[in-house]
């Protein structure tokens, strides 16, 4: 589970001083917490940093924990005592939560001036560097090339290859790839790789990943190139640029989040270990079906779409999207009460279905529908990317080649994930 926070308010975008601050503390996105014990067993919730602005790692008691929802930018100490009071009934003393503010802020965990100075100063290093560098070599794939082949083919040896047209291979306009763990969703990556395989030279990737720790511009581009074992995935930079140019918001500010996402890099791993003169685009996206109620967010969404749309039109080449994604996730571990049994996972298969059916008819408004009514109860964490592909790419026949499941723990924590084509 990661802590998410709303966008800073208008009237207070610029309001970063240390009194507000201090009285109206907000913690900042991309926070990830996680269970801890002590040599006594005593249980805490550590605070992980994805940009990791601090080289102290946090530790807080539970009840200490629970607050953190109301570091908002908008909940006063006062209201934030007073929500400790009701969930607890016992007294917080305000020495005890300025202590938590304290330690926030030396950590760099919260939204002010001292984090933003030092987020910046960590965006200008990485601005320097030409390539993008892999995070999950040696735990999700092998980091030695010849390793990593025999790996990789090794996966696609038994897996049929299913696009085969009247007349030979079929173009493929689009596929959905998981970005689970290699070593976990290894069969479902192979069915889209090898149907890939099987058609015509792609010039273009469309990679559209997921920001797993929110994005507040919902989109996050980057000119670098992806390396891997075999080399280096080339993004097309002059297709980057001429994207940002038709925009009105600036969707590289938040470039610094590709950094340890892993979603586009397990793609690239498969793309430059197969494929040959090819480049690609890479994009981060995160939002919730919320959006669409919001007509700012909205706004925003649409300018990036119409972008790349526009940017792709006077594209000479041929483009195959890629959305790189899973869909449920359940169990302890993502939030939920309990373990999930039979019963709870068949239902949580019965909806993947209804979302790969709209999927492979491209019905987004069924699509959307689906996250309307349920309120996405099973945490599918591949929406933002497969609204975008449903918003871009042309019309073409959906296939689902592949579902499949992984346990993640001891406690039954499952995902879910799939491999689709459309031709």
């Amino acid at each position: 589970m990661t802590l998410r926070r709303s966008a800073t308010p208008p009237d207070q975008t610029n309001d970063l001083t240390p009194l507000f601050s201090q009285m109206y503390p907000k913690l900042r996105n991309g926070i990830e917490p996680f269970l801890a014990a002590d040599e006594n067993g005593e249980t805490f919730v550590g605070l992980r940093d994805q940009f990791e602005l601090s080289s102290q790692q946090l530790f807080i008691s539970q009840d200490l924990f629970y607050l953190l929802e109301f570091f908002d930018g908008k909940t006063s100490v006062m209201e934030i005592r007073a929500s400790y009071m009701k969930k607890f009934n016992k007294f917080l003393f305000e020495n005890r939560l300025q202590e938590l503010i304290e330690m926030l802020d030396k950590s760099c965990l919260l939204d002010n001036q001292r984090a933003a100075e030092k987020l910046l100063e960590i965006q200008q290093e990485y601005r320097k560097i030409p390539n993008r560098l892999p995070v999950c070599a040696g735990s999700s794939y092998p980091e030695d090339a010849t390793a990593l082949a025999g790996f990789l083919d090794k996966l696609m040896q038994n897996v049929p290859h299913v696009n085969k047209g009247v007349s030979g291979a079929v173009p493929i306009k689009a596929v959905v790839a998981p970005h689970i763990d290699i070593r976990l969703g290894g069969r479902t990556f192979a069915h889209t790789y090898s149907s890939l395989l099987n058609g015509p030279p792609v010039d273009l990737f469309v990679i559209l990943g997921i920001g797993h720790y929110g994005i507040q511009n919902l989109f996050a581009l980057t000119d670098k190139n992806f390396l891997t074992p075999d080399g280096a995935a080339i993004t097309d930079t002059h297709l980057v640029n001429d994207i940002l140019k038709r925009c009105h918001n600036d969707f590289m500010a938040e470039e610094l989040i590709h950094r340890e996402e892993h979603s586009i890099e397990l793609q690239t791993v498969f793309l430059n270990h197969y494929f040959k003169n090819f480049k690609i685009l890479p994009v981060l996206c995160s939002f919730s079906n919320q959006l669409f109620g919001d007509p700012e967010q909205v706004k925003i969404y649409n300018d990036f779409i119409d972008s790349v749309k526009a940017a792709l039109s006077v594209y000479r080449g041929t483009v195959c999207y890629i959305a790189s994604v899973d869909f449920a996730h359940v169990g302890i571990k993502y939030g939920d009460p309990k373990r999930p049994d039979p019963v709870y996972l068949a239902h949580v298969e019965q909806n993947d279905r209804q979302l790969l059916n709209a999927l492979t008819v491209q019905d987004r408004v069924e699509f959307q529908q689906i996250f309307k009514r349920t309120n996405d109860p099973f945490h599918v964490c591949g929406y933002s990317a497969l609204t975008a592909l449903l918003d871009l790419m042309p019309p073409a026949r959906g296939q689902l080649l592949d579902y499949n499941t992984a346990v993640i723990d001891n406690l039954n924590s499952t995902v879910t994930f799939s491999s689709m084509i459309f031709s």
